[in-house]
């Protein structure tokens, strides 16, 4: 260790930052508890393209993913920790889902959506198109890239599983007012509507579809209905996005009233489609 540290001194005295990052490493990977003192002072470099340079050939590193960590927690900007991350995939690395999940939530409260959006789809290996599905499918409910994607629940009060044939089933707790679906898109402008199939399986409810505009906390209520057990009900639901509402925060939400006894039901999700005018 004091020869590590000794040639390390040396380093940073002659100004070589490679050097002194090639020795930091070895001292990491000999000494993996110093990384509590060493890491928060490394974690800057992720937020420069020299930086990432400098960080590229350890990305396989044990000591890397504790990195970016520390660069989540001192608030380094998300798009450069995911160009970060990149270089990791594409040397073969894993990516923890729920980084992933921070990251992409983080960008999109920094209103970097389309940043997000072209991220997520390269992690996904699908194209954005598919990304931007506004139904469900197996990518547009996958957790991993909520609020990119539909962000399904999976509390004690309510809960939400994709079946393979289309649809979400959710189990909702009595005498609850909840979300059962919430996604952020940043569709262009017009009228639209989609295509809803629900099948209520047990207990009564009332639905409703809300849409809030850019960060507003203000909403526009799109539809609403009361469901009794046994309904069965296909609909087309009437969307408009406003002119300025560049990105949008869907969200479906259960009011189960006073009821006594939990409720289950299905909900299917088809494609977004413009209304011609």
């Amino acid at each position: 260790m004091q020869v590590q540290a000794a040639l390390l001194q040396r380093a940073a005295e002659a100004d070589d930052a490679a050097d002194v990052l090639a020795h930091i490493d070895r001292i990491l990977r000999v000494y993996p508890e110093t990384g509590s003192e060493i890491l928060p002072g490394l974690a800057g470099l992720i937020a420069t393209s020299e930086g990432r340079a400098l960080l590229s050939p350890y990305v396989d590193r044990p000591w890397f993913l504790p990195l970016v960590s520390q660069a989540v927690r001192r608030q380094v900007e998300p798009g450069a920790i995911a160009l970060m991350l990149s270089s990791r995939r594409r040397a073969g690395g894993s990516l923890p889902k729920e980084l992933i999940s921070v990251l992409i939530a983080k960008m999109l409260e920094q209103d970097a959506f389309p940043e997000a959006r072209k991220w997520a789809a390269a992690l996904s290996g699908k194209p954005e198109t598919l990304l931007d599905y506004f139904g469900a499918s197996p990518l547009t409910v996958n957790q991993v890239y909520a609020p990119l994607t539909w962000r399904l629940p999976a509390g004690r009060e309510v809960s939400g599983t994709y079946r393979p044939h289309g649809a979400i089933e959710f189990l909702v707790a009595p005498d609850s007012f909840l979300k059962l679906l919430e996604r952020s898109t940043a569709y262009k402008p017009g009228i639209y509507s989609f295509r809803q199939e629900t099948k209520m399986r047990t207990g009564s409810l009332m639905l409703e579809w809300i849409l809030y505009c850019n960060r507003s906390a203000q909403y526009r209520p799109l539809w609403r209905q009361d469901l009794n057990p046994g309904d069965v009900r296909e609909e087309r639901i009437p969307a408009r996005i406003d002119p300025g509402c560049t990105r949008q925060r869907w969200v479906l939400r259960a009011n189960t009233g006073a009821s006594a006894w939990p409720m289950s039901l299905a909900v299917g999700l088809n494609g977004l489609e413009a209304v011609p005018q």
